[in-house]
């Protein structure tokens, strides 16, 4: 086998060839809702997930981003390789969370990003 084929056979290996949230047909909006406050409802989420580590496999990775139209959460887990979800929050007040629907991560639970959104919603949305 040549070396460049082994090389990218072994990145395949590595970050474990897994869709992230731009492949959405894999990761389907689970929940959405508008917001008053975004930067509010964004530090809520951070406060919510970053205290979430499970151990081995089911420890979290938290990534936040500023975007040019409002706020990205990532959650992944393996240093960061399978992503699970994806929490966007634009500046017109619109927030979402895609959930990983594949089979790779059906045996992690995504039930607590979920209950962070719902608490955030709950805090922020708009009334």
């Amino acid at each position: 086998m040549k070396p460049m084929l082994l090389f990218v056979l072994a990145g395949c290996a590595v970050a474990g060839c897994y869709p992230t949230a731009e492949s959405t047909e894999k990761f389907p909006v689970a929940a959405a809702a508008t917001v008053n406050n975004v930067p509010g409802f964004g530090d809520c989420m951070m406060d919510g997930l970053n205290p979430m580590e499970g151990w081995m496999v089911n420890r979290r990775d938290v990534q936040q981003e500023t975007r040019s139209d409002g706020i990205r959460i990532d959650t992944s887990v393996a240093a960061g390789n399978i992503q699970l979800t994806r929490t966007e929050m634009f500046s017109d007040g619109r927030v979402q969370i895609r959930i990983a629907d594949y089979l790779n991560v059906a045996l992690i639970d995504r039930d607590p990003e979920m209950a962070v959104f719902k608490n955030c919603v709950s805090r922020f949305g708009k009334r």
